[in-house]
């Protein structure tokens, strides 16, 4: 087997930014969770707003972005590079960057996140 490629999750949000995101400026997060025995997408939570969020919709980045979730954690997987279940990818600009959370724990940011929106 070859090596784990440090730069392959870079590579993957890269193309997917230039495909979708290169016309317009974002500023959000979408937080991921995935089951616990595989690498399938369970669930999704995203903070942007509703121009984004229709922006997002229409260019088919919503489709893209969890299709690439996947692949992005199985690809670690296979490696065995931890965490590899959930993560929070960040949009600023029209750049993407991606961080893994411990295991289980893209719920608890889901409700901080929302009891920190609630109070603004």
């Amino acid at each position: 087997m070859e090596k784990f490629d440090i730069s392959f999750e870079k590579k993957r949000l890269k193309l997917l930014q230039d495909q979708c995101l290169s016309d317009d400026r974002f500023n959000g997060e979408i937080v991921f969770g995935c089951l616990p025995k595989s690498n399938r997408n369970d669930f999704a939570t995203w903070f942007f707003e509703d121009r984004e969020m229709t922006i997002f919709h229409e260019n088919g980045f919503r489709t893209f972005i969890q299709a690439l979730i996947e692949i992005l954690a199985e690809y670690r997987q296979v490696y065995g590079i931890k965490p590899n279940k959930d993560c929070c990818i960040k949009v600023v600009g029209s750049e993407l960057t991606i961080e893994w959370l411990a295991d289980n724990s893209a719920e608890k940011l889901i409700d901080n996140k929302r009891n920190v929106n609630a109070y603004q």
